[in-house]
């Protein structure tokens, strides 16, 4: 423990695992959760990047008056099943997110923040944060989550999971784990034991 130091610790899991209602169980519990996504959506303001991330894809930005809009549902396809395009898409990307989200995070004061990153270990991010941790499910329930959230089939479901790192192959030792096993009660618990923990031991 560092006097004065403050402190980022990134949260990260598979899709469908749960990580954002665990984001939003901190949110409740009165803590700074800064989204990596949320940055994102505010950076499709931009028309330059809104240029360049459809030049990457190949894609033509929809023009709605003087802005440049991104065509995100044909992203999407391109995304989850061109993996050199979206390895591509994610080198530009990630940089500007990660500077966005510490913009935001310098800006404040909390002695403790947490920052949802989807795509920690994809962008090799782990390493900017003080502590990582990763909420894993099993992967039957991921499943079932993706469709009924995303209104799509097995297979679709199946082929996003596998657009990601595989987690279960993953050195994740060194990271705090949550097992979202149980109900959204249970995730609460573990929530507020991980806050009990941080707040005993940095604070």
């Amino acid at each position: 423990m560092t006097a004065n130091k403050r402190y980022k610790i990134a949260i990260t899991g598979g899709i469908g695992s749960g990580k954002t209602s665990f984001s939003d169980i901190l949110r409740s519990l009165s803590y700074t959760v800064i989204s990596a996504d949320d940055v994102y959506v505010s950076l499709l303001e931009d028309n330059d990047f809104v240029l360049k991330c459809s030049e990457i894809l190949g894609l033509q930005p929809i023009k709605s008056g003087d802005r440049l809009v991104f065509d995100r549902a044909s992203a999407r396809k391109i995304v989850f099943s061109d993996a050199e395009k979206r390895n591509k898409l994610n080198d530009f990307t990630h940089s500007l997110v990660y500077k966005k989200m510490f913009e935001k995070w310098e800006a404040s004061n909390d002695k403790i923040t947490f920052f949802e990153v989807p795509l920690l270990f994809e962008s090799k991010g782990e390493g900017l944060f003080d502590h990582v941790v990763v909420v894993v499910r099993d992967v039957s329930e991921r499943i079932k989550s993706i469709m009924a959230r995303d209104d799509v089939d097995e297979q679709t479901a199946i082929k996003k999971i596998s657009s990601q790192v595989d987690y279960n192959n993953l050195p994740l030792d060194r990271h705090t784990i949550i097992v979202n096993d149980k109900s959204i009660f249970d995730l609460r618990s573990k929530a507020e034991n991980l806050i009990s923990y941080y707040t005993k031991t940095l604070i």
